[in-house]
Formats: C-alpha cells, structure tokens, sequence
C-alpha cells in the first residue's frame, strides 16, 4: 500500500467516525423566541444607581390607619431622591394598596412656580393596584433642568384639602449622553431597563418595564425586575404587589 492510499483511507476514517456536532453548535432558535428568551434568562440584576448626589430628597408617601393597623398604602413609584427621565412627556407610574371610593387628583407643580402646571381628576373612584399617568395625553412637556413635584392625592374631602392622602415625588428631565442612546439602540426590555437604572434614569427604567408588562412582554420576568428596582428604593408594599401576580 502506497504512502498516498494510506493517507486517504485515514482520512476517510475520520470523517466515518468523527463525533456528530453539539448541540449547541447545531440549533438553530427562530427569531421569534429570542426576545422573551433575553428578559426571561436576565441573570444580572438591575441595579438603580442615583445620579444626583445632594439632590432634593422629598419623596412622601400616604397611608391610613385602621383599628389596627395600617389598611391602605398609596406610594408614587419614585426614588427618595430626585428622580431623572430622558422623555420630554414621561408616563408617570403609582400604587394604592386597595381600591377607594375617594376620587383621585394627579398634579405637577414646577419648582420655581406657584400654580400647578396641571392638575387632572383621575376618576371618582381609585382602583388598587399599578396607576399611570400620561404627561402626553395631557399635553405636558418638561424642560430640561427644571425641578418638578409631582402628586396623587386621595381626596377626602374637596373643601378641605389638608386632609387628602398625598403621594409625591421630584422629577427632571435630562438629555442623554451619545454613549447611552447608543447602548439603548437595539437593547431589548431587560437590557433597556438595566441601562436606564444604571444610568440613573429611574422614570423610565419602570416605563420600560410597565409598558412591556402591559403589552403582555415576558409579563412574570418584567415584573419580577420591577419588583427589585422598587425594593431598592423602600418601596416595599408596592414590590409585593408584583411578586404576588
């Protein structure tokens, strides 16, 4: 046998026997599933990292006491701290406890102004759960820099408004940066949500993940992400809410 018969017959050999490929290197995902995939095996935890170290610290929460304890919380999901979005007309997010059959009021005031910028009736009466408020329906647009408190106020009794259970919040409006508009191009709802926290842009870290949870996008993982951002601010009740859906 010839030194090139023997090379040959080697060679066919190994092609005979070689392992089949992996799995891994094998399978092939339709792009449909890589989506959900990408929220729902999220391994690194979203972490709210506070840009404005000295800002306005006036985040209030409202509650009611019952016979024995605290029976209805009303929180605006928002840091202690003031609280940064990078949208002109942001979706601004709350929770109450349980449902109420006070009307609810949702007001803007601008820091160096006395009048609201705009005051709105929520309905007359509150469901419990996850509220919203939309700045765009209502034809709000913040300008960059400007502090402003934002409320949802419980309201007991219109001509004595002391007694209205009131939730508030700071809020400012902050252009990104290249490096961060770049990142968010592509990113998916997870992704989205990370970059935003970790870049201090609380509003719409939980925009991110309340308009996936509401267009029905890997509801359980957007949720369970939810959950931990407010955690991470002292919003205990409101992270409850979600890790019991």
């Amino acid at each position: 046998m010839g030194v090139r018969t023997a090379l040959l017959m080697v060679m066919a050999g190994t092609m005979l026997f070689s392992a089949p490929p992996s799995a891994e290197t094998r399978s092939v995902v339709s792009p449909g599933a890589v989506k959900p995939l990408l929220l729902a095996q999220t391994k690194k935890p979203v972490v709210y990292r506070p840009p404005l170290r000295g800002a306005p610290t006036r985040r209030v929460g409202g509650a009611t006491r019952g016979d024995r304890e605290w029976d209805l919380i009303l929180s605006v999901l928002a840091p202690e701290e003031t609280g940064l979005t990078t949208r002109t007309s942001p979706d601004l997010y709350w929770y109450l406890s349980k449902a109420d059959s006070r009307p609810a009021v949702f007001a803007l005031i601008r820091d160096d102004w006395i009048e609201p910028v705009v005051e709105l009736n929520l309905g007359a009466r509150t469901p419990g759960g996850m509220g919203k408020v939309a700045l765009a329906d209502a034809k709000v647009r913040l300008e960059p820099g400007v502090l402003y408190e934002w409320s949802i106020a419980l309201v007991t009794d219109s001509e004595a408004r002391s007694k209205d259970v009131v939730s508030s919040a700071i809020l400012m409006r902050r252009e990104p940066n290249a490096e961060l508009r770049r990142d968010l191009d592509g990113a998916d709802l997870a992704g989205k949500a990370a970059l935003y926290a970790g870049a201090g842009y609380w509003y719409d870290a939980i925009d991110a993940l309340s308009a996936g949870i509401d267009r029905g996008a890997d509801v359980a993982a957007a949720r369970s992400i939810r959950a931990d951002l407010l955690e991470q601010v002292g919003l205990d009740d409101a992270a409850n809410f979600d890790r019991a859906r």
